[in-house]
C-alpha cells in the first residue's frame, strides 16, 4: 500500500481488493476473502478488516450472505448513488440551513465514531432543499476534519465537492415525528434514506440524506451506473 496516500488504512486496502476484482483474481459470483483473510494479507487488525469489507458490501461491489460468507457480486460494479453530483447539476434547487454547530464526538451516534478521528473536531449541518418551494431532501452532513469550518454556506457550495465518495448506501425509511414537518410530509410516510461517506486527506463526511420518494427516482443506465434524478419540472 502506498503510504504517500492520505487516506485511511482501510480505504487502502479497498483500492486493493477492487484491483484483485478488476483482475480476475476473483470472478463474479465467487467466494470472497473472509474478515480473517483480509486480515492476514494486509497485516492489519479485524476491524480493519471488516471496515474493508463493509465499504466494498456498500458499494454493491461485493455481497454478504449470512452464515455463509461474502462473494463478489453478481452484477455491475459500477454503482454510484452520488448526492454530490445531483446536487451540483440541479441549479434551480434552493436550500436552507436549519443548523451549523460544532458537536462533541462523545454525543456522535456510534456508527460516525467508528469512521472518524477523535483528534479532529465535528461539525454539524441540517440542510432542507427544495424545488419550486417544494421541500425534497433534508441533508445531515456530519465533518470530521482537522480544519476550521467556519461558515456552513461555503462548506456546502464549494468544500463538500472536494470529497471523494468511497461508501454508499440506500434503502427506504419511514419519516420521523420531528422530521415531517420540514418535509411536508406526514409522520411515517414513507422516503428514500441514502448514507453516504466520503474522504479528502485526512478529512472524513458522513452524510445522511432524506429524499422525497415522488420528486426522486433512481435510474441505471447502460453502463450499470445507478444516477438520481428528479422528477417533473425543475
Amino acid at each position: 500500500m502506498n503510504s504517500i496516500v492520505k487516506e485511511p488504512v482501510y480505504l487502502q486496502i479497498c483500492h486493493v481488493l477492487k484491483e484483485l476484482i478488476d483482475k480476475g483474481e476473483f470472478s463474479r459470483g465467487s467466494r470472497f476473502l473472509s474478515e480473517r483473510e483480509v486480515s492476514a494479507r494486509f497485516d492489519v487488525s479485524r476491524t480493519t478488516a471488516n471496515k474493508a469489507l463493509s465499504s466494498l458490501v456498500g458499494e454493491g461491489i461485493l455481497t454478504y450472505k449470512k452464515g455463509v460468507g461474502t462473494f463478489v457480486s453478481e452484477g455491475s460494479a459500477k454503482v454510484s448513488i452520488d448526492i454530490q453530483e445531483f446536487l451540483k447539476h440541479t441549479p434551480h434547487m434552493s436550500y436552507d440551513i436549519k443548523v451549523f454547530c460544532e458537536r462533541a464526538f462523545k454525543d456522535l451516534p456510534d456508527s460516525i465514531q467508528n469512521v472518524f478521528s477523535e483528534a479532529h473536531p465535528v461539525y454539524y449541518i441540517m440542510t432542507v432543499y427544495s424545488l419550486s418551494g417544494s421541500p425534497v431532501i433534508i441533508n445531515r452532513k456530519y465533518i470530521n476534519t482537522p480544519d476550521s469550518l467556519k461558515s456552513g454556506e461555503k462548506f456546502i457550495k464549494n468544500d463538500y465537492f472536494e470529497y471523494n465518495l468511497v461508501k454508499k448506501e440506500i434503502n427506504l425509511s419511514r419519516l420521523k415525528k420531528n422530521d415531517a414537518p420540514l418535509m411536508k410530509m406526514n409522520e411515517g410516510d414513507t422516503l428514500y434514506l441514502v448514507r453516504d461517506e466520503l474522504v479528502k486527506e485526512d478529512s472524513v463526511v458522513y452524510d445522511v440524506s432524506l429524499l422525497k420518494s415522488e420528486n426522486i427516482s433512481f435510474i441505471m443506465d447502460l453502463d450499470g451506473i445507478m444516477k438520481i434524478s428528479c422528477q417533473g419540472e425543475i
